[in-house]
């Protein structure tokens, strides 16, 4: 029997097989999904499969209006991907006891109907085979080349037409969906200069920025020229799935030199909408280094932690963790809160995330670092932080072995590091990273804290300030140390400046530290109030500070001192507080 004949002999399997998806715990509840799912069933099978496209689906479906725009608003393709995730999770948790098995392809919004009792797959009329695809570690096996012909195939992309390098690109799409999921993709222009006489600045910047942004997680980036792409057509030469689940960006900077400065201004131009949706202008010095310290910059604001793409994901995604996608872009700015139940949140759907996708790497290290910084919650609580270590070392070796050489998974190392007291490999990594990404203002924070907390504040506070300098709005997370240092160092009126000047009232830290150095001022009452305060947030706090402290790798100096401060208003600090646990 023909897979053809099968399908439409199938018809009442399939609409059964739709009746318990819709009625399952996974989709009862979720109305837009199941609309969604319904919609592209029944026109599949009633041969109208021609006609799903992101406006029918806006329309018929999801109950938008006729002058829905799908270049203005992302709703199909953001509930296409919690679609996904949905059916992923009904057939992971359901076993494999089904007569047909539905699913929505990356790509397309037409559904493919699987039978595993026969093998085979059909979607109606037409036909349209499921793809398969090989893992990316098997790309060179997959292709049948040895390592000298894919060396020649490699400098071929040099001089190869558009055309070809179409076909280079799309195998490469193809592997991303395994490794990956709503990557972005970034259409590089040639970076100008003025006057001609700086054109070699240019092209060095240039060459340095492309080889940069491949060192950043979920990216895929584009050499317009290279690949003799004319921007204003590039949109139309890029391959199908840089368009279908994907953001596509268009980046142009420009270098103009003045003196012993050199003005930078770059812009990030949505190509679906040719909307310019982030520019930034900046003077900095020209030296040796000039060529690398523009292209950190620009990465810098572009991909950095605080930085341009990864803020208009999480504005696009906003706590959508029934979207795979949306998980990871929120994640990927947000692993930091102090939010223990958007944490949570987090950590529960980025470990969806890997089951759905065991081979992306920046899955992983997001949710190694999720572990990381449940396990510091856990024993401000006085819970024990052991089973979050345990989940989290594994998880930063996977990312590791996955993406050895990208952002992510060296923080997760980095984190592991710090928390595994490793002083030599987080300075090793700490160094590797600020040489590499030394653009990004909150990595120059994280660090500088860090080191300060281990009682380097030699190293860590010039981190700070130079965070501090590149992003004012960020003082909440650098004052706080600062105000440590001062109070380790006697200062303790500077370091009630640098409390007073940026107050963290919902953050225990901020109310230990406050209570420890008002304890030493000898202002009693005053510290009695903010060791209140560190109650109110932490409950029963005084039983576990001593522990939670030396789970934060506090510098043993540090530690002593602020128990010896606690101790002068706290009564029932454990007997055990005095002894310093390494």
């Amino acid at each position: 029997m023909t897979i053809e004949k099968q399908a439409i002999g199938s018809r009442e399997d399939v609409l059964d097989a739709l009746g318990q998806i819709c009625s399952s715990e996974y989709f009862s509840e979720a109305e837009q999904i199941r609309k969604f799912l319904c919609y592209v069933v029944r026109e599949t099978l009633e041969g109208r499969a021609d006609r799903i496209k992101a406006y029918s689906v806006a329309i018929e479906a999801l109950g938008r209006a006729p002058d829905f725009d799908p270049s203005q608003d992302p709703i199909v393709r953001i509930t296409a991907n919690r679609l996904r995730s949905a059916l992923a999770k009904y057939y992971n948790e359901t076993g494999n006891n089904h007569k047909v098995v539905i699913r929505l392809p990356r790509g397309h919004y037409i559904p493919v109907f699987e039978f595993p009792e026969t093998g085979d797959t059909a979607i109606g009329t037409p036909f349209v085979p499921r793809p398969r695809r090989a893992p990316l570690g098997n790309w060179r096996r997959r292709l049948g080349l040895p390592l000298w012909a894919m060396a020649i195939a490699a400098l071929a992309l040099t001089v190869i037409p558009a055309s070809a390098f179409l076909l280079w690109t799309n195998f490469f799409a193809e592997n991303e969906a395994e490794s990956g999921l709503g990557r972005v993709w970034i259409v590089v222009q040639p970076v100008e200069a003025e006057p001609d006489t700086a054109g070699d600045l240019g092209g060095a910047v240039g060459g340095h920025l492309i080889a940069q942004l491949t060192r950043y997680d979920g990216v895929t980036v584009v050499d317009a020229e290279r690949a003799s792409l004319v921007p204003s057509v590039t949109g139309s030469l890029l391959p199908a799935a840089a368009w279908s689940d994907h953001y596509v960006f268009s980046l142009a900077a420009s270098i103009r030199l003045s003196d012993e400065n050199a003005s930078v201004r770059w812009y990030l131009t949505d190509m679906r909408t040719h909307q310019v949706m982030w520019a930034s202008d900046r003077t900095m010095p020209v030296g040796d280094d000039a060529p690398m310290a523009i292209v950190q910059a620009i990465t810098g604001e572009l991909l950095g932690l605080e930085g341009a793409i990864p803020i208009i994901l999480d504005r696009d995604h906003q706590a959508d963790f029934e979207s795979d996608y949306a998980c990871l872009a929120g994640a990927q700015r947000q692993i930091y809160t102090e939010d223990t139940l958007l944490l949570d949140n987090f950590a529960t759907c980025l470990a969806r995330v890997t089951r759905n996708y065991p081979t992306n790497g920046q899955a992983w290290a997001l949710l190694s670092l999720a572990y990381h910084r449940q396990g510091h919650f856990a024993s401000s609580f006085g819970r024990d932080p052991a089973p979050f270590h345990v989940k989290q070392q594994q998880a930063a070796l996977r990312a590791g072995a996955l993406s050895p050489e990208t952002f992510f998974p060296r923080m997760a190392r980095l984190a592991m590091a710090y928390d595994t007291g490793q002083v030599a490999a987080f300075d090793s990594l700490a160094n590797w990273m600020l040489d590499r990404y030394g653009g990004d203002p909150q990595l120059k924070l994280l660090i500088g804290k860090a080191l300060v907390s281990i009682g380097r504040s030699d190293q860590g506070l010039p981190l700070i300030a130079a965070g501090l300098q590149q992003i004012p709005s960020m003082a909440s997370a650098g004052h706080l140390m600062l105000a440590l240092d001062q109070y380790v160092s006697d200062n303790l009126e500077a370091a009630l400046h640098y409390l007073d000047e940026q107050a963290l009232p919902a953050d225990y830290r901020y109310w230990l530290v406050r209570t420890a150095v008002l304890s030493r001022a000898g202002r009693v009452e005053e510290a009695e109030q903010a060791w209140n305060s560190v109650l109110l947030l932490r409950p029963d706090y005084d039983a576990f500070v001593c522990s939670d402290l030396t789970h934060a790798n506090i510098n043993p100096d540090y530690y002593s001192r602020i128990i010896e401060d606690l101790a002068r208003i706290v009564d029932d600090l454990p007997d055990d507080c005095r002894t310093v646990s390494r």
